[in-house]
């Protein structure tokens, strides 16, 4: 009887008698150590132990965290630029036709106010960084079949600017239409009012209004149905 038969007559038999029998060979016949099985997870546990390996593992796994972060928001139209605060007295001021002139010029889906034909458009400026990049728009017009004075400012969402801070301190009233919410407060001298719609965030202001709620009449104008 050869190795090979001595050994596959001695894995037949249980842990302790095949130890046993083990030990007796070695001693009687001087035979080989048994041979050693193979680990399953020496494989993986060989491939860790290069330090560049691992790099290039959790490398890999950042890129997809980063591609499960920001595709998504790309998908959904998101932008990723940064949010940043403007001054008013930092901007350059230039006077344009009006909000609706400056959207279709400019293909932007901008809400205003359809007064222009039956009301005065008094002024509308635009407001650009130093480097003539769109800070906001500001328009002043009238409706005179309503007798409402109202001053409209549009931004992007992803900028501040220090004329609109006594909106955000003053608002505190909530408003749904259409899906959107509305942040109010009306007073004696004048109703303000802001919301977003799409990318853009919109501030109003109702000069001597003719009741509390006259405010949220405009906006219902402004936002789609």
């Amino acid at each position: 009887m050869n190795y090979n038969k001595f050994h596959k007559f001695i894995e037949e038999q249980n842990t302790e008698e095949k130890e046993e029998l083990y030990e007796r060979l070695k001693q009687r016949l001087n035979l080989p150590e048994a041979p050693a099985k193979e680990n399953k997870n020496t494989g993986f546990i060989q491939f860790f132990k290069k330090p560049y390996r691992i790099i290039a593992c959790a490398s890999a796994a950042l890129v997809v965290l980063c591609l499960a972060i920001f595709i998504p928001l790309a998908l959904k139209g998101g932008e990723l630029a940064e949010e940043r605060y403007c001054y008013e007295k930092d901007c350059v001021k230039t006077d344009i036709a009006s909000i609706k002139d400056y959207a279709e010029e400019n293909d932007l889906p901008l809400l205003y106010l359809e007064w222009y034909e039956k009301g005065q458009l008094i002024y509308s400026n635009l407001f650009s960084d130093n480097t003539e990049k769109f800070v906001y728009i500001k328009e002043k017009i009238s409706n005179d079949e309503t007798g409402d004075l109202v001053i409209l400012y549009i931004t992007d969402k992803n900028t501040k600017v220090d004329v609109f801070e006594k909106f955000w301190n003053i608002c505190d009233i909530e408003y749904t239409f259409n899906s959107n919410l509305i942040y109010w407060k009306a007073q004696s001298s004048e109703s303000l009012a802001y919301f977003e719609n799409g990318n853009y965030r919109y501030f109003i202001e109702l000069v001597r209004p003719m009741s509390e709620e006259a405010i949220l009449d405009i906006v219902r104008e402004m936002l789609p149905e």
